[in-house]
Parts: C-alpha cells; sequence; structure tokens
C-alpha cells in the first residue's frame, strides 16, 4: 500500500516515473530508490500509539474517555499519510535538487519531522474539538498570551525544529547549524522575561556536579575515531573564515542555547508537570523519584549514548532540587558542555561533541 500511493504521489510531480512492483523499486529521471519493509511506516505508527499512550496517561484528566481513544487510530493514519509523503518528497529531492541530501540528511530526518508534525497535530484536534477533550471551553481554546509552561517548551521544540531541519539538508556536514544558535536565542529572547530569574549567586556545587557530568561522559562515550576524521576532512574542505565561525557558533550553542533549552523542558517544565505540580523555577520543589526518574530517561533518549544522557539527566535533576532553583542545573549542564568543548577543540576528538 504505500508503494502503490508513493507512486500514485510521484505521478502527480513527474511526467514519466519508473515503477517495479516486483523489485519495489520507484523513482523518476536517473534517480530512482528501493521501497524497503521497513520503509513501510509501522516504525512512525508504533511511535504514534506509544507517545499517545503516554500523553493520554499523564494529562488523562484533560480527555474524555472512552472518546479520547480514537486519536489512536487517527494519528496512525495520519503518520502513514505522511510516510508517503515523505518517501514522494526524498525522491523529488533526488531528482530536482540533490541526490546526496536526499540520500543523507533527508533520509534520516523526514521521518522525525513527520513525527512531530503528526503528534502536533493530533493533540491540536484533541485540545480544539470538546468531543475529545473534558476542559471548560476557555481552558480547551489555545492561549493567546504567553505562559510560562508555553515559554518553557518554546526553546526546546524551536531547538528541536531546527536541528530536524537543518540535518534533513545536509548531506554530509550540518553547515547550517548556526541557525540552530540563532533561532533558539531569539526564541528564549522572546520567553525570557516569563522565566523572572533571580540574579545568580556565587554556589561552587553546580560547577561541581557539572565537572563530574564530564567525567561520566568521559568515562561512558567512546571515542570514534572514523568520525573524527570524516569531522576534519570536512572543516578541511572549507575556507579558514568558515571554519572559525562555525565553531564559534558550535560552541556557542554547546555553553549557552543548548543547555538552557533543555534545562528548561526537563528540570523546569517535566519535574514538576509530572507529578502535576505548579511549574515553578525558583524555590524548593517537592522530591519526586518519579519526576526525577521519567525525566532522566526522557533526556538520555536526546542522546546517542542513551546511558550517558540519563546519568547526566539524574545528576541535573538533583542540582535543582538540591539548588532550589532551574539556574543551577543549567550552570551544571553549561559547564559540563564548556569543559567537553574546550577538550574537543584541543584534541580534535570531534565524535564526543
Amino acid at each position: 500500500m504505500t508503494f502503490r500511493l508513493s507512486a500514485i504521489l510521484l505521478d502527480l510531480i513527474y511526467p514519466e516515473i519508473y515503477v517495479d512492483p516486483e523489485t519495489k523499486r520507484l523513482g523518476a529521471q536517473t534517480f530512482v530508490v528501493s521501497i524497503a519493509p521497513q520503509c513501510s511506516g509501522y516504525e512512525g505508527m508504533g511511535l504514534v500509539a506509544i507517545f499517545t499512550a503516554f500523553y493520554l496517561s499523564v494529562f488523562r484528566n484533560d480527555f474524555r474517555f472512552p472518546q479520547a481513544l480514537w486519536l489512536f487510530p487517527i494519528g496512525i493514519v495520519t503518520i502513514w499519510l505522511f510516510n508517503n509523503l515523505r518517501i514522494t518528497a526524498l525522491i523529488a529531492i533526488g531528482v530536482s535538487f540533490s541526490p546526496a541530501v536526499a540520500i543523507g540528511g533527508f533520509h534520516s530526518q523526514a521521518g522525525w519531522i513527520a513525527f512531530i508534525a503528526v503528534t502536533v497535530l493530533t493533540l491540536s484536534i484533541a485540545y480544539r474539538i470538546p468531543y475529545f477533550n473534558a476542559l471548560p471551553a476557555s481552558a480547551g481554546a489555545p492561549a493567546r498570551k504567553l505562559n510560562l509552561p508555553m515559554a518553557l517548551l518554546i526553546p526546546f521544540i524551536t531547538l528541536l525544529a531546527a536541528t530536524i531541519l537543518t540535518s534533513a539538508f545536509a548531506a554530509e556536514f550540518d553547515w547550517l547549524y548556526p541557525l540552530r544558535v540563532v533561532v533558539v536565542g531569539l526564541a528564549l529572547a522572546v520567553c525570557w522575561r516569563q522565566y523572572r530569574f533571580s540574579r545568580i549567586k556565587l554556589n561552587l556545587e553546580p560547577w561541581l556536579a557539572g565537572i563530574v557530568v564530564f567525567g561520566i561522559w568521559f568515562a561512558l562515550v567512546p571515542v570514534d575515531q572514523a568520525e573524527n576524521e570524516a569531522f576534519e576532512a570536512r572543516l578541511s574542505e572549507a575556507s579558514q573564515a568558515m571554519v572559525v565561525l562555525w565553531l564559534l557558533f558550535r560552541s556557542l550553542g554547546a555553553v549557552v542555547t543548548v543547555p538552557i533549552a533543555e534545562e528548561l523542558l526537563f528540570r523546569g517544565y517535566l519535574l514538576s508537570r509530572i507529578v502535576r505540580k505548579e511549574i515553578i523555577l525558583e524555590g524548593r520543589l517537592a522530591f519526586s523519584w518519579v519526576a526525577i526518574i521519567v525525566s532522566s530517561l526522557l533526556f538520555g533518549l536526546l542522546h546517542a549514548n542513551w546511558v550517558a544522557g540519563i546519568a547526566a539527566g539524574l545528576v541535573f535533576g538533583l542540582v535543582r532540587y538540591r539548588g532550589n532553583s532551574v539556574k543551577d542545573a543549567v550552570i551544571a549542564h553549561a559547564c559540563t558542555n564548556l569543559l567537553l568543548t574546550v577538550y574537543v577543540l584541543f584534541t580534535g576528538n570531534w565524535s564526543l561533541w
């Protein structure tokens, strides 16, 4: 079904296409791809089902049951349709733009773009239609004014979207990384007033925690020499000015925008929201093993080495609880990334970045 629908969509774009149902090969002009079984979309369908189950369980009081269970087939069918659009777009990019971009960045990232689009669309439908949600009409309507929960989510969502988009259009090297820093910086600037942070006080504990996480990261994440050489080769192909500018933005992102955006979500929003407490960024937060473990697991899954990511999440979570401020978690995270950045720049072990 995936192969047939993708062929129909591709036929709407190009007057002549190549279709081989026996080998499941599809394309146009000189760009032809094989539609393998894993391209059928079942992974995306599974992810949407898991996300829907998680969201409905955490925010179950927001929805009507059993009506909300219809969100499962709605999301699953929608992600399957998006998967067909992904395959069609991949072939179109390979034919009309760049085969390297199609096979490289877009092939690996387009699925995540579709997943995010479908989950956002499904939740938007759920909150806008009274049949699904149990909220009062005023609460179910989209908020027009920026509030603290939205301000905590926006920078991370911006970071995630920018990461996926720049990676999707990168063939072998993400030269568009500076765009991530700029758009996340703008998102933080727009939301900053909502955070109402007090002045930073001298406190060595977050810095020590950052050093500990750096040690954990260094011990658990192996160096990939092949990746180091590939990274070095890409840098050697560009001008010195471009390399310096890219490294500057890469360092700025690692030390400033990424720690702030991630900590606002995981240690700011999730620690409170998982146990359905009022969201606070400063002040004593009642300790919850469930909140710290779940938020750390989700944080770890963002990283290629998820074990190191989970360990880092646990430390940053404890820093937030002990310091009574998300600022402390941000400082610890920034300290870790600063040490890692300095180490990478001086040793050339780019795979650790």
